[in-house]
């Protein structure tokens, strides 16, 4: 029923056309489609056969149409996509302004304009702002129509977000981090603290890169013994780190285990005052944290006392001259004279030597008295 005369564009003369199958052309305004040379288009067509032809809801009325359908209208009334009315650009089509949608670019399902860095919707992939086929970066993977960066550990490309070597993940790694515990192969971009880089071949040629840790003793190190140590978490005791110095050694303000004096067995600071253990003779002081030793007692220092300390080592305790009638006391190892009649009841008093034990007390009693 419908009339091909969508491509008639100019006539010669007057022209009558005639026919039932004519209903829809019956309103069309021919004078101004056609140049026509002559008397006007005329059509003849039966009103009651055509009474319930109408054109298509998206045709320009008073233009009329060739057919039903929404691409036999003469003039649509709103919007023309690919010679088809419309109501709205839709589709893989965009409003340019003009009655004619403008096809998107042809990565797009849907757009807001040309080019395909206006895609509403893509076929394949988002790379950026852009729809492309695949995403150009291949540090990159595909998730949710969208390229997205490898992490930063992986190295030769990605599955997945994840920096594990594997489905997800790295196709391989920067650097294998040997540190974390886990069954997967473990990628990082650099080694963490308390670990260093090695080097290793492998077998089917070149080479890779693993973190391996520290020795526990190690806050930095280029190998895993504590010999290895570029800074220490305790003590530094020569070339290996350690949890505190050897005996004989105290720690220094740059945590290095430094020697102590010739006269220190033991010692926690610099010199003969801050020694905790002899290695021959202490000299009393009132300051109970620390000993002070020489090699030998001063010349009115005359009693020496053989002290065992908490370690069960010993060294010679210095005390000082003590005038007639008179005895030495020794209260956690430090030595004093006191009045002979003030040694404890239980201690002799003889001309020669008075020893008396606190039973059950750590303190040890020494009374001489000095005839």
């Amino acid at each position: 029923e419908t009339a091909e005369l969508v491509s008639l564009k100019k006539i010669g003369g007057p022209m009558k056309l005639s026919g039932d199958s004519l209903c829809y052309v019956d309103g069309v305004d021919w004078d101004s489609r056609l140049q026509v040379n002559g008397s006007e288009v005329t059509v003849d067509v039966s009103t009651t056969t055509c009474a319930d032809k109408q054109c298509h809801n998206e045709c320009l009325e008073k233009d009329g149409c060739l057919g039903p359908d929404s691409d036999e209208c003469i003039t649509c009334k709103n919007k023309e996509f690919e010679g088809v009315c419309i109501p709205t650009c839709q589709g893989a089509s965009y409003n340019d302004g003009s009655v004619q949608c403008k096809k998107c670019h042809e990565n797009c399902n849907t757009c807001s304009g040309d080019g395909n860095h206006l895609c509403t919707d893509c076929k394949h992939v988002f790379d950026g702002s852009a729809c492309v086929i695949s995403c150009s970066n291949p540090h990159s993977y595909q998730e949710n129509q969208r390229c997205m960066e490898c992490n930063s550990a992986c190295e030769g490309g990605c599955t997945g977000a994840g920096s594990y070597v594997g489905p997800g993940g790295c196709t391989t790694c920067k650097v294998f981090d040997q540190t974390v515990d886990s069954e997967l192969e473990m990628c990082s971009e650099e080694c963490p603290d308390k670990s260093f880089k090695d080097t290793r071949e492998r077998e089917t040629g070149g080479f890779y890169t693993v973190c391996e840790k520290c020795h526990e003793e190690c806050a930095i190190c280029d190998h895993s013994t504590n010999t290895a140590c570029t800074k220490c978490v305790n003590v530094k005791q020569g070339d290996r780190c350690q949890a505190e110095c050897d005996p004989g050694w105290y720690e220094g303000a740059e945590k290095d285990c430094v020697k102590c004096d010739p006269t220190c067995s033991e010692c926690i600071g610099p010199g003969n005052k801050n020694c905790t253990a002899c290695k021959d003779f202490e000299i009393p002081t009132p300051d109970p944290r620390t000993r002070t030793c020489d090699t030998k007692c001063p010349d009115d220092y005359s009693y020496q006392q053989k002290v065992r300390l908490s370690d069960n080592t010993s060294h010679m305790l210095c005390a000082k001259n003590c005038s007639v009638g008179h005895g030495i006391i020794r209260e956690d190892d430090f030595c004093s004279c006191i009045p002979a009649r003030t040694c404890p009841a239980d201690g002799l008093r003889e001309s020669s030597v008075a020893v008396a034990i606190a039973v059950g007390v750590a303190i040890l009693f020494v009374c001489m008295v000095v005839g």
